[in-house]
């Protein structure tokens, strides 16, 4: 379980975690101290900047002035939409993100063409208070200072060296979003991933599952869950649960892991029983809407009963990669629907 309310927390030397309240669940950020730099892992949602973060660095002696850089880990409203307040406090700040999230970043116009809005074209939506809250929680658009992502020659050399010791290393960890970041600090063998990997799904203070764990790329999500267990960290920072620790660490790759493979099982199944329902009839009568599975699906690895509708996006990953194996067909209408091969 944990705290409500402000809580900083020095995980290591020089690593701080910045954990506050997002409604009923937490959501951090992540503070990096070296001797000559000082950097930020997301700016919260609009306002998070003026309720958490500032609280936070006054409290280590700093202010918003000191911080040289920050990386915003992917396109998601509480993970960039303080920046435009964040920019106003801290304006010698360098803003950095992935190029392949950074249009969606800048503009909320755009995350809502990409990201939010995709549901639209399957008769799937979020409730009208969400797209209040998306809205308002985005804050204004502010545009980023650059791109940063992992080159050929990574393992050469930090992507943020602060000083001190405070070397950071850059992982690029797809899936979702498209251009998900991370950073390592191998000196202590801490990683801080934010969203790359969910668990089962996002949990409220007392414990509850409360939503899923949307991803849109199945083979990217896989991989990032393989990548990070290679790197096998002491200590895993991310933003919606607590700090692992130890063994806490593969214990939770496992489980994302499990819950990627009980939904591709829940899809694969709802097809199934489409199919058995509709023997001898065509293909359309066997087939299902992306509605359809989210209902069977939610029922077989939920329920959640908040933003229900993000567990159509990984349906719809799986869905692909089942279409592009040939083991799944889909046919083209209004909606879409899909059915075993």
């Amino acid at each position: 379980m944990s705290t409500r309310g402000l809580d900083v927390t020095e995980v290591v030397p020089g690593i701080h975690r910045i954990a506050s309240p997002l409604g009923e669940r937490p959501m951090a950020q992540w503070l990096c101290v070296g001797s000559e730099r000082i950097l930020l892992v997301d700016s919260g949602v609009a306002g998070t900047p003026a309720a958490a973060i500032v609280p936070a660095l006054a409290g280590l002696g700093l202010t918003p002035a000191d911080l040289t850089d920050v990386v915003i880990s992917h396109a998601d409203v509480d993970h960039y939409g303080g920046d435009a307040e964040l920019r106003a406090l801290a304006p010698a700040a360098r803003f950095v993100a992935h190029p392949a999230d950074r249009p969606q970043i800048e503009s909320f116009a755009a995350i809502t063409a990409a990201r939010y809005g995709w549901y639209r074209d399957y008769e799937l939506d979020y409730p009208p208070q969400t797209w209040e809250w998306l809205r308002d929680a985005a804050g204004a658009d502010a545009p980023l200072d650059g791109d940063v992502a992992p080159g050929a020659d990574e393992a050469a050399s930090p992507a943020f060296d602060l000083g001190g010791g405070m070397a950071l290393e850059l992982l690029h960890l797809p899936g979702h979003s498209a251009g998900h970041l991370g950073l390592l600090h191998r000196a202590s063998a801490t990683a801080i991933v934010l969203d790359a990997v969910m668990g089962d799904g996002f949990r409220s203070y007392d414990g509850a599952l409360v939503s899923p764990t949307p991803y849109g790329d199945l083979a990217a999500y896989r991989g990032s869950i393989a990548t990070l267990r290679a790197l096998a960290p002491a200590r895993l920072g991310t933003a919606h649960f607590p700090l692992l620790r130890g063994d806490e660490v593969a214990a939770f790759l496992d489980l994302s892991e499990r819950w990627v493979d009980a939904l591709d099982a829940a899809v694969l199944a709802a097809l199934g029983g489409a199919r058995d329902e509709a023997h001898g009839r065509g293909a359309t009568d066997r087939a299902r809407s992306l509605a359809e599975l989210l209902q069977a699906c939610d029922a077989a690895v939920g329920p959640y009963p908040e933003a229900t509708v993000e567990l159509a996006r990984c349906i719809g990953a799986h869905l692909d990669a089942h279409v592009a194996a040939g083991r799944v067909v889909r046919l083209d209408g209004s909606p879409p629907r899909w059915a075993l091969a």
